[in-house]
């Protein structure tokens, strides 16, 4: 027998079996590894997308409301250097809103969230429009315009935006739910196929069991990191936030919602909202809880709860979190505070009076009218109606061209639209004519409203009727024309006369030399009649109490002189009485005189009190002669003052000496004032006017005194050197001080900072003109609240030609 034995064949059904399980595992192994891919996908999209998307609305959400409370602070910024320093900030907030808002578009989106965006863009869209018109109407300082823009259609329209992006959180945050579910049906159902793959093959099953275990541990991470960026997210909202489960237990708070229910967050967890707010409030909620539950989406609902700082305004959004059974896992909710929202209304309310106030009191004050870029008006106030004599409805929506007198040149009006189109303010008289004809002048100031583009939107024009005074400037200008005739007509007659001179040259250079001298010294008396206008009063008043304390001070001299002397006459006469008593005395103890006449004699004695009289006499002469002295030396002191007895010519002068005259002349408006402190230095005498400087002396120190309100104050008086050349007087006082933006005005005449009726404003102006010829100058140190420093440098040697007197206000520094 030949050949070979075959071998065992593999039955046919079986290889065909086998190879069919192996098919199904393979084919099972693949749809699970799908369903893993898909799990893996949806929790990828989850953690990075949804997170993604929830953190850009949450972004919107407070970049809208910081947005608006930026605005707010636009509003009620008083200074405009520091409300345009918030300006930035504003538009910062809008850039960051749009940023996030383009970077949500770009994302995948759901139908909903699309339509959620689409209907918040529209809104943005118009609430930016009126926060940029609220915007530019505050920087115009129309704040009352701008108050009641923001109010009524700004806020309204701002809170709708925010329901929107709330509503697109919530629904974010439900897509995130949903997702997570269906990752979790995914991934049951990819376990089950991969449980059945085990059943055929050990081997294959442990491997897939292996490979879904190490992918459910990773989704299982992803997941907790999810939970744990969602949670951070929620605490990190700056609104109060909460989660309550089905049995109205709080589960989860974030720390507004503790600041707000005012306990710890340890504290919060397991109450019911009836153990924060009360029984009455707890009911309230857990009805809205249910009405939320059985609408199965958010209900929103203004709520007002007590709190340790007192009522909160809260709009409280419930929305149900659903679970994998179909019923409910508990209520997110989420609180809006409007108690700021209501302070700020209050606010902007008591703003808008106090401007009111204000446009009130201009309108009292001076003519306003405001147009558009056209020249059209669109608003005048009664004074405008009034110098018009048109009615405000004929005036709006007219051009001023109806007010047009045609006496300026075309050029005139020109130039001035040039000025305010390009963003500057105008200034200028304007001639007008009213409805009856007539010509009135105003004094005209135009500002332009620039938009954030800088371009002018509307002006603003603020007069002053000057029609008096334009009438007494014709007038002034009638009498120059007339005097020009005048000089015109004497310089044809100077004409004639030098046509008649031509033939001496000579005669006739020293004819014009003598004319231009004469002009020359007209011009300069113009000057000083100009400068002497303003303290020509005060110096005749001056000089007229100057010479009347001069002559009283020479008729009281006599009368004093001989009382003085009649005093020290009768002092001697008593003294030489008291001698004669007492030789009297001592003669009726040695000659032992009739009882009878002695008891008289003591009885008298003791009716007189002799011994008494012995003491007091001495006592009286003593004070009397004490009076009589003190008032030569105010007498002596006047005439220090006046100086009209002495040469009028310049003389060395004790500083010092006039000083403690001048003192004792106006002590009657210092002592009940002030206490006066003398801090003199070791100064020598120099060459002055004295009764000038005298005068000088008197108006710093009347000053000082009426400066020094309320409590008593001090007057230091202080001299000494400075240098070789000069010396320095001080008069220091504690009073109310000098403004910063008035003490460039004090030397002016007619100028005064004191009440109407204390001053005439011509007491510094006739001192700096003293100084000044002295070529001195003055040096001023003020502080409003403490006080001011009046120091006057004056040379010890006069010279011809000096330095020009100043004032250095708040420094050392002299002009």
């Amino acid at each position: 027998m030949t050949g070979s034995q075959a071998g065992p064949k593999i039955p046919r059904g079986l290889l065909l079996g086998f190879l069919l399980v192996i098919g199904l595992l393979l084919a099972l192994a693949g749809i699970g590894i799908a369903y893993l891919n898909a799990m893996n996908n949806t929790i990828t999209r989850i953690v990075e997308e949804d997170n993604e998307r929830a953190h850009l609305t949450a972004e919107m959400y407070i970049a809208a409301r910081e947005r608006a409370l930026q605005l707010h602070a636009i509003l009620q910024q008083g200074d405009p250097f520091a409300r345009d320093e918030l300006v930035p900030e504003f538009y910062r907030l809008a850039g960051q809103f749009r940023e996030a808002r383009q970077r949500l578009l770009a994302m995948r989106l759901t139908p909903g969230d699309q339509a959620l965006l689409e209907q918040q863009g529209k809104l943005t869209a118009q609430g930016s429009a009126l926060q940029d018109e609220v915007l530019g109407l505050a920087l115009a300082d129309r704040r009352e315009d701008a108050e009641r823009l923001l109010l009524s259609q700004a806020i309204p329209l701002q809170d709708q935006v925010t329901l929107q992006l709330r509503r697109l959180l919530d629904h974010q945050v439900e897509s995130a739910h949903n997702a997570a579910r269906e990752a979790q049906a995914q991934y049951r159902l990819a376990l089950g196929l991969m449980l059945g793959s085990a059943s055929v093959a050990v081997l294959l099953a442990a491997a897939i069991a292996f490979v879904v275990i190490t992918q459910q541990t990773r989704l299982l991470a992803m997941l907790r990191e999810s939970e744990r960026e969602a949670r951070i997210l929620l605490e990190n909202i700056p609104v109060p936030v909460w989660f309550k489960d089905p049995e109205a237990h709080i589960a989860w708070a974030n720390v507004p919602f503790a600041r707000i229910a005012g306990r710890a967050l340890a504290d919060i967890a397991g109450k019911q909202e009836s153990d924060l707010w009360g029984r009455v409030e707890g009911l309230k909620s857990g009805l809205e809880d249910q009405q939320a539950m059985a609408a199965g989406n958010t209900m929103a609902r203004s709520r007002t709860l007590p709190s340790a700082d007192g009522e909160l305004s809260l709009v409280i959004s419930r929305t149900p979190i659903a679970n994998a059974n179909g019923g409910w896992k508990g209520i997110l909710c989420v609180a809006n505070d409007l108690t700021e929202m209501e302070r700020m209304t209050n606010l902007l309310v008591a703003a808008n009076l106090e401007l009111q106030a204000q446009k009130t009191a201009l309108d009292e004050h001076a003519i306003v009218s405001i147009t558009d870029t056209q020249g059209v008006i669109t608003y005048v106030n009664d004074k405008f109606c009034t110098i018009s004599q048109y009615p405000r409805e004929t005036l709006v929506g007219q051009n001023h061209n109806i007010i047009n007198s045609g006496f300026h040149p075309d050029g005139f009006f020109a130039d001035m639209w040039r000025t305010i189109s390009a963003g500057r303010v105008w200034h200028g008289e304007v001639c007008n004519r009213n409805r009856d004809g007539g010509l009135y002048w105003v004094d005209s100031t135009i500002v332009p409203f620039l938009d954030a583009a800088e371009v002018p939107y509307q002006y603003v024009a603020i007069r002053t009727d000057i029609t008096a005074r334009k009438s007494l400037e014709a007038s002034l200008q009638d009498s120059n024309v007339e005097l020009q005739w005048h000089v015109e007509e004497r310089t044809q007659a100077l004409s004639q006369a030098l046509q008649q001179l031509e033939a001496d040259i000579d005669e006739r250079k020293r004819s014009q030399d003598q004319l231009k001298q004469q002009y020359l010294q007209l011009e300069a008396l113009h000057r000083q009649l100009q400068d002497a206008q303003g303290q020509l009063l005060q110096s005749e008043k001056l000089a007229s109490i100057g010479q009347l304390a001069a002559g009283v001070a020479h008729e009281i001299n006599n009368p004093i002189g001989y009382v003085h002397s009649n005093l020290g006459t009768l002092e001697n006469y008593i003294r030489d009485l008291f001698k004669i008593i007492a030789a009297y005395e001592s003669a009726e103890v040695i000659a032992g005189a009739d009882p009878t006449l002695c008891a008289e004699v003591a009885a008298i004695k003791k009716q007189l009190d002799l011994a008494y009289l012995k003491e007091d006499i001495p006592v009286l002469m003593g004070e009397s002669k004490e009076g009589i002295t003190r008032v030569r030396k105010i007498v002596q002191d006047l005439k220090d003052f006046s100086r009209l007895d002495s040469s009028p010519d310049w003389q060395t002068a004790d500083l010092q000496q006039g000083l403690d005259s001048t003192l004792n002349i106006v002590q009657n408006e210092i002592k009940y004032r002030a206490d006066v402190v003398k801090e003199y230095g070791d100064i020598p005498e120099i060459e002055c006017l004295p009764s000038q400087l005298n005068q000088v002396f008197m108006n710093l120190l009347v000053n000082a005194a009426h400066a020094i309100e309320g409590p008593r104050g001090t007057i230091t008086l202080r001299t000494g050197r400075r240098g070789d050349d000069e010396v320095w007087v001080e008069v220091a006082d504690t009073g109310h001080g000098i403004p910063e933006d008035k003490r460039d005005r004090i030397f002016d005449p007619f100028f005064t900072t004191k009440a109407v009726g204390k001053g005439t404003g011509l007491g510094l102006s006739l001192a700096y003109g003293i100084v000044q010829k002295h070529h001195g100058r003055f040096e001023l140190e003020s502080e409003v609240g403490k006080g001011t420093t009046f120091r006057v440098i004056l040379p010890i040697v006069h010279t011809p030609e000096g330095v020009a007197a100043g004032v250095a206000p708040a420094t050392s520094h002299s002009t």
